[in-house]
């Protein structure tokens, strides 16, 4: 055991070696790549100068492949020397911007989030504006500039380690633990903790954190935390980031981190947890799955919080990930005290920081763009809408991807049908979003599941040694078969993005909030009076009423339910195997 302990020692002290030599190597291949940035996005300046004069006013190209075509062919980025870097050239627009939003604190209810006399309606007439000359203010796009406040880029890590602190329960578990096969009741314990209510839910309380018991529509139970101690650092990651984007010149990046604010809002800061709903395990602002996994892996390795998050053993592992298998995903609902010790690194110094740096990262990298983004089109979206546009985009593909994959394009088309008004660019966000439910939606005989192997005849005259056999071979068969179910449940749920132990589509109980969530948005961005005006969207998603804050309240509003959806160009999508048309397509 020592001479391997020693053999992985030495190992490891090679491997750092190696990744020491390697650092100097990555920051040189990190200045090559923003030195070409500058140039591509100086050639696209030109390029985009010289659409302008040949376009009508408001022109936006609406076909990556055919934009990309033409900018290489007429205007090739060789041609352009490297630019010199005058810090304000990636700071506005191409000259569709005429706002600047005052200073706010990029979180809900932060000093000065309210701009004075900003009541609006946010549906004014577009003929009378014409007229005019002028735009509702909460059409105007804002340009988005670095907070001078903000912190530095290169800020030093926090490198004290996070202390964890483990409660013990008064008792150990006994004859009153609650068995979860009811709501709990006050006199029950949770792991020994006994479960209490002020007339309100019902938690259980370690040192001052109250962790709530509850479940979800499914009837799932489990654990809720929400706090805002982790507001402010998420608030001065946001900006950090903003700030590093905007040096780079990757203006969609910056608009996309501002806008983590329409998605941070809702689902909570960085301390936020959940164990009730079908992920099992929801961290942060809603990273649960494999967006969870992938905002853990983006953890400093060597940082106090990978320390602290491998000391929650057996639920996560060397990389930080956790470890999925069915064991921890069925105890980790009601393991308070593992929970208990995620919140407490959240709300560390150090690992509130961390985590909002690694969560700012997974929202813009893995929510607001596509799998392969292109910064030039990217950009140009981020000039066409307001940051909480975007960010409705962007939380549509941070709930389900499948359905918005790719945000850019999706806003250059709802700035292309639904014009200036950021009420319409919202409507065909979510109808582009609705038609591809609709079109991953399970015919019928397809969500069959396979049918069981028939078990094997018993032969007369069988030996021990062939029953023996016999029964293994059935295991295997039963085995193989269950796998296969498994694996074509997944496949339906990934098809019809499906809750198995859900009725209808999961995505059509999320929808309403996306309009809510957006209406809030635009009114903690300063326009106190604003509202998601449903009369000017009945051509993008008819029967659409404000406000829509419930399914029900919103399938009211849908046409009358069909036993089969018909091909006549509809959108349809199921809801407790009936389908309800969302109206003529959209392109």
């Amino acid at each position: 055991m020592a001479d391997t302990l020693e053999e992985l020692t030495h190992e490891l002290v090679e491997a750092e070696r190696e990744l020491h030599m390697l650092e100097p190597l990555r920051d040189e291949a990190t200045d090559a790549y923003e030195r070409a940035q500058r140039r591509v996005d100086d050639a696209y300046a030109a390029f985009s100068a010289a659409v302008r004069d040949e376009q009508p006013p408001g022109h936006i190209p609406t076909h990556d492949d055919e934009f990309q075509l033409v900018f290489s062919e007429r205007w090739p980025v060789d041609d352009f020397s490297s630019p010199e870097d005058d810090g304000e050239r990636h700071l506005s627009g191409d000259g569709g911007t005429i706002v600047v939003e005052p200073e706010r604190s990029p979180l809900p209810g932060g000093a000065g989030s309210e701009q004075p006399g900003a009541d609006v309606a946010g549906t004014a007439d577009t003929a009378a504006a014409a007229a005019t000359g002028t735009l509702p203010a909460a059409w105007v796009v804002p340009e988005i500039h670095a907070s001078p406040n903000a912190p530095s880029p290169t800020e030093p890590e926090i490198t004290t380690p996070i202390v964890l602190v483990t409660y013990s329960p008064p008792a150990p578990p006994g004859a009153n633990e609650w068995r979860r096969r009811g709501p709990p009741r006050r006199g029950e314990t949770l792991q020994g903790f006994p479960i209490q209510s002020d007339g309100g839910a019902p938690y259980v309380q370690l040192g001052s954190r109250q962790y709530k018991i509850t479940r979800s529509r499914g009837g799932t139970w489990g654990l809720q935390y929400t706090s805002d101690s982790g507001e402010a650092a998420l608030a001065r990651e946001i900006e950090r980031w903003v700030g590093i984007y905007l040096a780079r010149g990757q203006l969609y990046r910056a608009v996309a981190a501002r806008a983590f604010t329409v998605a941070a809002g809702h689902e909570g800061c960085v301390s936020a947890i959940n164990t009730y709903d079908d992920q099992f395990l929801t961290i942060g602002a809603g990273f649960a799955g494999g967006r969870m996994q992938s905002m853990l892996r983006r953890i400093g390795q060597r940082s106090p919080t990978a320390a602290a998050f491998r000391e929650i053993r057996p639920y996560f592992n060397e990389r930080c990930e956790f470890v999925a298998n069915d064991a921890n995903k069925r105890t980790i609902r009601f393991d308070v005290v593992a929970i208990d010790k995620i919140v407490q690194i959240a709300e560390s110094p150090q690992g509130a920081r961390e985590l909002g740096r690694c969560e700012v990262e997974e929202w813009v990298e893995g929510s607001a763009l596509p799998e392969r983004p292109n910064d030039v089109v990217a950009n140009e979206a981020a000039r066409s809408v307001r940051p909480e546009v975007l960010g409705i985009a962007a939380y549509c593909k941070h709930g389900r991807s499948g359905f918005t994959p790719n945000p850019p394009a999706d806003l250059l088309t709802a700035r292309r049908i639904g014009g200036e008004d950021p009420t319409r660019q919202v409507a065909v966000i979510v109808k582009l979003h609705l038609q591809r439910i609709a079109d991953c939606r399970v015919e019928p005989g397809e969500d069959v599941p396979p049918a069981a192997p028939a078990a094997r005849p018993v032969p007369d005259g069988e030996t021990d040694r062939q029953r023996r056999a016999r029964q293994q071979a059935d295991r295997r068969a039963s085995a193989a078969h269950t796998q296969r179910v498994r694996t074509f449940e997944a496949d339906i749920e990934r098809e019809r993005g499906l809750y198995q132990s859900q009725p209808g589509p999961a995505l059509t109980r999320r929808m309403p909030n996306k309009f809510t969530r957006f209406e809030s948005a635009m009114r903690e961005a300063g326009f106190r009076g604003f509202t998601f005006n449903a009369a000017s969207v009945q051509d993008i998603i008819p029967g659409v009423r404000h406000p829509p804050r419930e399914t029900e309240r919103l399938l009211e509003t849908w046409a009358p339910p069909r036993d089969s959806a018909p091909d006549d160009g509809q959108v349809y999508v199921e809801y407790n195997s009936h389908f309800y048309c969302f109206g003529p397509r959209i392109s």
